[in-house]
């Protein structure tokens, strides 16, 4: 009778859980948010002022909604000034901020305020004072302490260079990149690496906040975050896609922040942690905060482990007019019926002259790689081509050009060139190794590595356990000697090579090495709001 009672019991309560009555939650209150980083290397700066949602249904009908998740309000018709509060006699005063300049050359939208040019004045350690003053009476307050660096420096490897500096080229597969900052103030540092769309501009791919002057990164880091916090998100680890792919050009960026934005950056209403926003606002919330940043070029290459990878001479004319371009081919991901590919791509096109990064895919040995090129003087005006047919691994061989349309509109003669990477020693290697690297101690001969560590498995940057081809080259690693090849793995080297020291490596001229199928995940673009 006591199992029958509780059944009972149990019925009823679900009867009376599907009856509720209607609960009318009251409108909020709106609440002013501010986006506000101070940049000192940059000429103009600029605050995004909203309001957050009320649930009024006139919320979206005055100017509409600034994209962003969540949606919010823009405020329009502010008083926004900044004032620099370290120095009393500031030539520029407390400075205005106007809503849509009249300046053509800045971007406008409701809600968006912008600096005159080279104001505030910005020191290493100076205070900023914000104060934003709406139509309807409410105030928000900030302040900034402005961060600064001596030296901001980028690793590639066991390259580095000062920024802004010259581009540098990255190894996915063997290389590690770094960022470090000499600060003089300043209290984290934040690395963000953007790619590139077809046109030609920027969207963000990460960006990595640490609290120390220094950070280094796996060159074949995967996006370890993507849909993280996904309900439905199936994806192992094995399958996560890399943030660097070989054959396209990166920017990485370097900045050194205040406090008021590490907090910005590192908090939020998480539901995983439970931790909050860290709000440094008064009368609102959002941000005002500073940062110190610079800017350098990334091209991302990788070991050469497929036989359709590598450099090909493209000559041939495009409607008449003539081309000459070098493509340096790399494949990625692939799919179920094809396999992507990404290329740099310089020399004289349709247009005139590229240097530019190429997509496309490869079914079989058949290329399709589409190459879009920005005008001259017109940033909204892109051409757009596909270079398509059978990929020769010796030898020439002809490729097709095709428009919008799809119809052949050139042909090209394609030749394969040398190898467009250098053999890289595995770093890392212990067994019966120098830590300072690797060459084998027997004449004047070093030992340099032929093929990639192994075949890679589909869709995961990790190799497996079967060991690398090696050979015994001269000097300047441009030619094979007599010598057979040898096997190695992590264990170490047959035949009782002794390994001592790891030099650079000059370009490669005559030798193209027998390659391995490789699969090596693609990348995804994001975007986020960003003040970099």
């Amino acid at each position: 009778m006591r199992r029958r009672d509780v059944i009972v019991v149990l019925s009823a309560t679900a009867i009376c859980s599907c009856e509720f009555g209607e609960i009318m939650i009251a409108q909020g209150d709106p609440i002013v948010v501010v986006h506000a980083v101070m940049r000192p290397d940059l000429d103009r700066q600029w605050i995004l002022v909203e309001q957050t949602l009320t649930g009024s249904p006139s919320d979206e009908s005055a100017h509409g909604v600034i994209p962003g998740n969540p949606p919010q309000l823009p405020v329009t018709g502010a008083t926004v000034t900044v004032a620099n509060l370290s120095l009393a006699n500031d030539p520029c005063g407390a400075v205005s901020f106007t809503e849509n300049p009249s300046a053509l050359q800045l971007p406008r939208a409701d809600g968006l305020y912008w600096g005159p040019q080279n104001c505030p004045t910005m020191r290493t350690g100076d205070t900023l004072e914000l104060l934003v003053e709406t139509t309807d009476g409410h105030a928000v307050k900030g302040r900034t302490e402005l961060p600064g660096a001596a030296a901001m420096i980028l690793l590639v490897g066991s390259d580095s260079v000062l920024l802004p500096g010259p581009p540098l080229r990255l190894n996915r597969d063997s290389d590690t990149l770094g960022a470090r900052v000499v600060a003089v103030a300043g209290r984290a540092l934040q690395l963000e690496v953007s790619g590139f769309d077809s046109a030609g501009g920027s969207a963000l791919i990460t960006r990595f906040l640490v609290d120390t002057t220094a950070i280094t990164l796996p060159g074949n880091l995967t996006d370890f975050l993507a849909g993280v916090l996904g309900e439905e998100d199936s994806t192992s680890v094995d399958e996560l896609e890399p943030i660097l792919v070989a054959g396209r050009s990166y920017t990485a960026t370097i900045a050194l922040t205040d406090e008021r934005y590490f907090d910005y950056l590192r908090s939020g209403n998480l539901p995983l942690s439970g931790r909050g926003f860290i709000n440094h606002l008064e009368g609102g919330m959002g941000v005002f905060g500073s940062i110190v940043a610079r800017t350098n070029m990334l091209k991302v290459v990788g070991d050469i482990d497929d036989e359709r990878e590598g450099t090909y001479r493209l000559v041939g004319s495009i409607s008449g007019r003539p081309v000459d371009v070098t493509l340096e081919l790399y494949v990625a991901a692939a799919g179920e019926d094809s396999t992507a590919a990404s290329s740099f791509v310089v020399g004289q096109w349709f247009l005139g002259g590229i240097d530019n990064s190429a997509r496309g895919f490869f079914r079989g040995d058949t290329l399709a790689l589409t190459i879009y090129q920005p005008a001259l003087g017109l940033p909204d005006s892109v051409s757009a081509f596909v270079v398509g047919g059978l990929i020769g691994v010796t030898g020439s061989f002809e490729l097709d050009v095709y428009d919008a349309d799809l119809s052949v509109v050139g042909s090209l003669t394609a030749t394969r060139g040398s190898p467009p990477g250098l053999p890289r020693v595995i770093r890392g290697f212990q067994t019966g190794v120098d830590a300072s690297g690797f060459s084998r101690a027997f004449g004047s001969s070093i030992l340099c590595r032929v093929s990639n560590r192994s075949a890679k498995s589909s869709l995961s940057s990790r190799s497996s356990s079967r060991p690398a081809t090696w050979a015994i080259w001269s000097d300047d690693c441009s030619q094979r000697s007599s010598n057979s090849a040898r096997r190695c793995s992590r264990a170490g080297c047959s035949a009782g090579w002794r390994i001592r020291r790891m030099g650079p490596f000059p370009q490669m001229s005559s030798f193209t090495p027998k390659a391995t199928p490789s699969m090596v995940a693609k990348t995804t673009a994001g975007s986020s709001r960003s003040a970099m």
